[in-house]
């Protein structure tokens, strides 16, 4: 999925929840909080990423849906309990109320593959979440 269809999706999201298009608090905008997910994730503190999200939180990846705060916790738990890809995160874009990361999972191996997070928030929580993988990375010429 290109960058212009990955934000077309972000975009429509925020059009078609638009409970979601709250603004955040001063200093909770996108930037701060993505920012802070991506460090809390690096450092596999699933506190601390819980900490991001709203009680109500959907959570949209390739092969299931993820409703509420609990069910995300249990993910990360599981996710992180098994070793897994290195995953290299940069802050991609923000717009408004919506956030971006972009993302390399065991970049500089066989089999790297890059992908995008799109991230919604409300009242400086994340209430929306997508991840999508874009295929396998390689290296700008």
């Amino acid at each position: 999925m290109s960058k212009s269809r990955l934000c077309a999706l972000a975009l429509i999201t925020a059009c078609a929840f638009p409970a979601l298009a709250r603004a955040a608090p001063e200093g909770a905008g996108p930037a701060a909080v993505v920012t802070r997910h991506m460090a809390a994730f690096a450092a596999h503190d699933v506190d601390a990423l819980m900490s991001d999200y709203a009680d109500d939180v959907v959570t949209v990846l390739p092969d299931q849906v993820i409703q509420g705060k609990a069910a995300m916790r249990g993910w990360f738990v599981q996710f992180f309990a098994n070793p897994g890809p290195a995953f290299k995160a940069t802050l991609d874009k923000v717009e408004g109320d919506v956030g971006s990361t972009h993302w390399i999972a065991n970049q500089g191996a066989p089999g790297a593959v890059q992908g995008y997070d799109v991230f919604v928030l409300r009242g400086g929580k994340i209430a929306f979440q997508t991840t999508v993988g874009v295929g396998p990375f390689a290296k700008p010429n």
